[in-house]
């Protein structure tokens, strides 16, 4: 389903305790929403609406960046048209709570530490579609019945080995 609208970012882990990334340029004349999976396709930010299996996932997208000049009427913002990187976004990386695909997709308590694969820019499955889905990252934990997160898993974006959850 594609986005109309910004969403929450719902981090997983210790607020904070990832490295800060640097502002990546954006595809031109695309629209972006802050709280969606930042995904990069030959250099340029994309919109992960249909994602490809070269896109690099690495995080989620915070923000226009500083170096941007212009007005900003939300919800999300859109690229000018004409060259790509005329505008920059925020990039937030570490672990969050992510949609869950469903069917034979569905991520598992099975899956947990493995690797995941996006779907879109909100939802990621437990395959890859044929390879035909971009990894995620790796799959943290499924979220508990007590976080009124239906569906949800918390994912280390960008990760593509096991570890600690950041």
């Amino acid at each position: 389903m594609a986005l109309t609208t910004d969403q929450s970012i719902l981090e997983d882990g210790v607020p904070g305790n990832s490295t800060q990334m640097p502002e990546q340029p954006c595809t031109a004349n695309t629209q972006f929403y802050r709280g969606t999976v930042a995904t990069l396709r030959s250099g340029y930010l994309v919109e992960a609406t249909a994602p490809a299996s070269t896109d690099i996932v690495f995080g989620m997208i915070e923000d226009i960046g500083v170096s941007a000049n212009l007005i900003v009427q939300g919800p999300g913002f859109l690229s000018p048209t004409g060259a790509n990187g005329q505008i920059s976004a925020k990039i937030k990386g570490g672990s969050f709570w992510l949609n869950c695909s469903t069917g034979a997709d569905a991520i598992t308590q099975a899956n947990v530490q493995g690797l995941c694969y996006l779907y879109n820019e909100n939802t990621v499955a437990a395959t890859s579609g044929g390879g035909t889905r971009p990894v995620a990252g790796i799959v943290n934990r499924l979220a508990p019945s007590d976080l009124s997160l239906p569906n949800a898993v918390s994912v280390h974006l960008g990760a593509s080995q096991p570890g600690p959850v950041s």
